[in-house]
């Protein structure tokens, strides 16, 4: 008795096994093209990674890009001069808007930097021409 009792257990906890496998894997997540900008926001045209969280209000979008920490902040402060170094924390930089509606945090990574993008209302168009 206490051989079929378990081998029913091994059988159906193989059976759960089988069935916890057969669920579909977590996905990763949903990287695209970069766009040019993300709600007036723009991009360097190196970007890539680009994943989009929300795009409803607040909207947030990460990248990734080979410049440094140094020249995404310069590039940032140059096409939207609106964008002011708010504080600085473990190495990340924090821009942002003076009506902080606009939020751009630039963090070193191994080979350039990763952006986190994340506007809060909708914007008019406030990039420069370079």
């Amino acid at each position: 008795m206490k051989l079929r009792s378990a081998l029913f257990t091994l059988i159906a906890g193989v059976t759960v096994s089988g069935n916890l496998m057969a669920e579909p894997a977590i996905s990763a997540p949903d990287t695209k093209l970069c766009p040019v900008d993300f709600h007036t926001v723009v991009l360097p045209d190196n970007a890539k990674q680009c994943q989009r969280f929300d795009v409803e209000m607040p909207a947030t979008m990460i990248y990734f890009a080979p410049q440094s920490k140094a020249d995404l902040i310069a590039y940032y402060q140059s096409t939207m001069p609106s964008l002011k170094v708010h504080s600085t924390f473990n190495g990340r930089t924090l821009l942002m808007a003076e009506n902080q509606q606009i939020r751009v945090i630039v963090s070193p990574d191994s080979t350039g930097s990763q952006v986190d993008i994340m506007v809060t209302a909708p914007q008019e168009t406030l990039i420069t021409s370079l």
